[in-house]
């Protein structure tokens, strides 16, 4: 007969009783950091807990694959990612695109946006634009119509290129629209679209100190005319409201409203140092004399409203809308550049607002940019240029380099030693397209699609030309 060792019985049953307890709470340390990252937050080197930052990355294309300080992630593009607070190195990758690489630092708590990876392809697809000369003076970009360069010799011709092929759409020869000078020439050539117009430019001639306004149609030249001519007097500046039958004029301090409709055009202010028209579309600024008095004139009024005040007086501005708020740029006499942040919305009958400085530049600015969505402000300085973020509210410092300008919402371009660069906002992922002539500024069709610019390598003999190059597909 056996006898049961009730003693070894006992203490199988404390073993199995302690490795569930064990289990148990493996289970529930496991459960508390799930808990504790779905709310946001980690557990610290130390052992405190933190909150974690998200990152959100979007890519165009999407589909990128993510690497985070070169561990690969299971998501691609677009995707969020929660992350300690840190220091982090970023890299994108997708077949048949560059890689794309960035340092960010993720903060605690908060939402960091990567959304401006634009993906560039492996290799640039280049096209000589056949019947294009590269005597271009001014460009400009119009949606559904393509970019339009201006070339200024002994005539001036409108070539129009297709943003989708890259290649000439067709030419207007603008020269008898245009006044001419003693020994042949045309003076300086601006262009600028008209109003919201697909067809219609506003082509600013300065000739012999004379200032010439015309309203060409590039699909119709017998609907072009000259503005002085039908107003019989010169102008300042004309700028084109959303409806294209409206335009204001500023000359000699005076703002007027003109219907082209009736040739009717009736004297706002008298008082008046510069005007900006919106970025929207929608709306005058009206900067007064003494620089210190900001009004707002709505298209569907002819009525001034008191907008905003400043301490400094201004000579100049630009204005860009961004999100909830309008963004003005503004310069002192000394060339000394201020951004300040109004909050949209009608100031009809209230008290003007004092509006918010986010950055004052303490040093001369030689020249301001918008971005084309109106997110970053680039200033150029005598020894450098800066990038301004208006989403975040930080200023990432540029070398000054020759021909530097905007080719899209988030990128730039430049001339760096004989050849044409593309990179991001920050100065991160440098592009080198190819040798490129200063005699022609890059020029980019919207959201960086085409770029346009002078390549002596792709001529026989070491001629310039003008190339298309395809950025992404």
């Amino acid at each position: 007969m056996h006898r049961i060792n009730h003693n070894g019985v006992h203490k199988e049953a404390i073993r199995r009783y302690l490795l569930y307890v064990l289990l148990g709470l493996v289970i529930l340390f496991t459960s508390y950091l799930f808990v504790l990252a779905t709310l946001g937050y980690g557990i610290g080197s130390d052992g405190r807990l933190i909150s974690n930052g998200l990152l959100v990355i979007n890519t165009e294309p999407k589909g990128a694959e993510i690497r985070v300080d070169g561990v690969k992630e299971n998501s691609r593009t677009p995707s969020q990612l929660p992350l300690r607070q840190g220091r982090y190195s970023i890299e994108l990758n997708k077949p048949g695109y560059r890689p794309w690489n960035s340092e960010v630092w993720v903060e605690g708590g908060k939402v960091l946006w990567v959304d401006h990876a634009k993906l560039v392809n492996a290799e640039f697809e280049q096209t000589k634009v056949e019947g294009l000369e590269p005597d271009i003076a001014n460009s400009i970009f119009i949606e559904n119509l393509g970019l339009i360069l201006a070339e200024v010799s002994t005539a001036v011709n409108l070539g129009i290129v297709d943003a989708g092929s890259g290649r000439l759409k067709f030419q207007q020869d603008i020269s008898s629209r245009l006044r001419v000078g003693p020994a042949g020439n045309f003076g300086e050539i601006e262009l600028h679209r008209w109003g919201l117009s697909t067809s219609k430019l506003l082509v600013v001639q300065r000739l012999d100190d004379i200032v010439d306004h015309r309203v060409i149609d590039v699909t119709d030249l017998e609907r072009s005319f000259s503005i002085s001519a039908k107003y019989g007097q010169i102008f300042d500046k004309i700028t084109a409201t959303a409806n294209e039958q409206v335009f204001y004029s500023l000359s000699g301090g005076r703002l007027s409203r003109h219907d082209l409709r009736t040739s009717g055009q009736q004297v706002i202010a008298s008082d008046v140092g510069a005007i900006a028209y919106g970025t929207e579309g929608q709306a005058l600024y009206v900067l007064d004399k003494s620089g210190t008095r900001l009004r707002k004139l709505d298209d569907s009024s002819t009525d001034l409203v008191e907008y905003a005040s400043f301490d400094t007086p201004i000579s100049s501005m630009m204005v860009s809308s961004y999100e909830s708020h309008e963004y003005v740029s503004l310069a002192r006499p000394d060339n000394r550049l201020a951004v300040y942040r109004i909050p949209k919305g009608d100031k009809q009958g209230a008290a003007p607002v004092v509006p918010e400085k986010l950055i004052s530049f303490e040093y001369p600015v030689k020249e301001v940019s918008h971005s084309y969505q109106g997110r970053f402000i680039l200033a150029k300085t005598g020894s450098g240029a800066k990038v301004y973020d208006l989403e975040f509210n930080r200023v990432n410092s540029l070398e000054l380099y020759d021909s530097l300008r905007w080719v899209d919402d988030t990128r730039l371009s430049f001339m760096d030693n004989g050849n044409l660069v593309i990179s991001d906002y920050d100065g991160s992922n440098e592009y080198v397209i190819g040798p490129a002539n200063n005699k022609i500024m890059p020029v980019a069709a919207n959201r960086g699609m085409v770029i346009y610019y002078s390549a002596p390598s792709l001529a026989p003999g070491g001629a310039s030309v003008v190339v298309s190059t395809k950025l992404n597909q």
